[in-house]
Protein backbone atom coordinates (compact mmCIF):
# COMPACT_ATOMS: atom_id res chain seq x y z
CA UNK A 1 0.00 0.00 0.00
CA UNK A 2 1.25 3.67 -0.75
CA UNK A 3 2.90 5.77 1.95
CA UNK A 4 -0.53 8.44 2.81
CA UNK A 5 1.47 11.26 1.29
CA UNK A 6 1.09 14.11 -1.56
CA UNK A 7 4.84 13.04 -1.17
CA UNK A 8 4.17 9.86 -2.88
CA UNK A 9 3.44 9.98 -6.66
CA UNK A 10 1.11 6.48 -6.56
CA UNK A 11 -0.71 7.94 -3.40
CA UNK A 12 -1.70 11.11 -5.45
CA UNK A 13 -2.39 9.80 -8.47
CA UNK A 14 -4.70 7.59 -7.08
CA UNK A 15 -6.01 10.77 -5.47
CA UNK A 16 -6.59 12.43 -8.88
CA UNK A 17 -7.87 9.10 -10.56
CA UNK A 18 -10.64 8.87 -7.59
CA UNK A 19 -11.59 12.99 -7.79
CA UNK A 20 -15.03 13.81 -9.56
CA UNK A 21 -13.92 16.76 -9.97
CA UNK A 22 -11.73 15.26 -12.94
CA UNK A 23 -14.33 13.15 -14.61
CA UNK A 24 -12.50 13.57 -17.76
CA UNK A 25 -9.90 10.81 -18.54
CA UNK A 26 -7.86 13.32 -20.84
CA UNK A 27 -7.85 16.01 -17.65
CA UNK A 28 -6.83 13.14 -15.37
CA UNK A 29 -4.59 12.36 -17.67
CA UNK A 30 -2.82 15.53 -17.90
CA UNK A 31 -2.73 15.99 -14.03
CA UNK A 32 -1.06 12.38 -13.70
CA UNK A 33 1.31 13.31 -16.10
CA UNK A 34 2.25 16.79 -14.02
CA UNK A 35 2.73 15.21 -10.27
CA UNK A 36 6.09 14.12 -10.92
CA UNK A 37 7.18 17.44 -11.75
CA UNK A 38 5.00 19.37 -8.72
CA UNK A 39 6.89 21.18 -6.35
CA UNK A 40 6.31 19.54 -2.60
CA UNK A 41 4.50 22.74 -1.93
CA UNK A 42 2.05 22.51 -4.87
CA UNK A 43 1.75 18.51 -4.09
CA UNK A 44 -0.03 19.51 -0.52
CA UNK A 45 -2.25 22.15 -1.97
CA UNK A 46 -3.50 19.51 -4.77
CA UNK A 47 -3.71 17.43 -2.11
CA UNK A 48 -5.92 19.45 0.36
CA UNK A 49 -8.44 20.50 -2.66
CA UNK A 50 -9.05 17.15 -3.65
CA UNK A 51 -9.34 16.08 -0.56
CA UNK A 52 -11.72 18.26 0.62
CA UNK A 53 -13.84 17.99 -1.92
CA UNK A 54 -13.90 14.48 -2.31
CA UNK A 55 -14.96 14.82 1.75
CA UNK A 56 -17.72 17.50 0.40
CA UNK A 57 -19.23 14.59 -2.02
CA UNK A 58 -19.38 11.74 0.47
CA UNK A 59 -22.53 10.47 1.13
Amino acid sequence: MAEASPENDAWLQGLVDRSPVLADAVLRAHWRRLIPWLSSATRYELAAILLDIEHACAP
